[in-house]
């Protein structure tokens, strides 16, 4: 179980992180049972953003973390972000291939299915990596972590500052980089 904080204008800084974090962290466990046992292109793309966003909140929110806790957790959740993308790219490029193969002419859309073919079985592979992946046990461990870190992340000092006075200063190197 994952307890996600109810925000409010007198929340804590370590509030918003526990919710971003949680909220996350539910997505890719409610995804795990699907990836596991289906070919739900949902499921991937569902886990993939879990990752993604959780990644970017250890980040964002590094100013009121401790850095070498959140940065191992970030590498730690790289290699099962690299196997969801192997297997959404591609599942979503066999599925354009598809649908622009089908405005082909027949002497065209044969070899167009081949290459169709080639992507998803390229698909079927990462797939296959992908629940090799989610058996080891640095994955289950993975999970742990991720809902600790939900209910208790390491935190610096101001972390219990109200979440408003600390808001710019956790946008800041996000925005910059938006800037660019």
């Amino acid at each position: 179980e994952v307890e996600i904080p109810q925000l409010n204008s007198s929340s804590h800084a370590i509030d918003v992180v526990r919710a971003a974090l949680g909220k996350s962290v539910t997505q890719l466990v409610r995804s795990d049972a699907k990836l596991r046992v289906s070919d739900d292109a949902e499921a991937v793309h569902q886990a993939r953003v879990a990752v993604r966003r959780l990644r970017s909140h250890l980040r964002s929110f590094q100013p009121i973390l401790e850095s070498d806790w959140a940065g191992a957790l970030r590498e730690r959740l790289r290699s099962l972000q690299d196997n969801l993308a192997a297997v959404r790219d591609a599942d979503v490029l066999a599925a354009n291939l598809e649908e622009l193969s089908q405005e082909l002419t027949p002497v065209d859309a044969q070899p167009a299915r081949t290459v169709v073919e080639r992507m998803r079985e390229t698909a079927r592979k990462s797939r296959e990596t992908l629940r090799s992946a989610l058996r080891e046990p640095h994955y289950v461990e993975l999970l742990d972590a991720l809902v600790e870190a939900a209910a208790r992340p390491h935190a610096l000092a101001g972390a219990e500052k109200p979440a408003r006075d600390v808001a710019l200063e956790l946008i800041h190197a996000d925005y910059k980089r938006l800037r660019k």
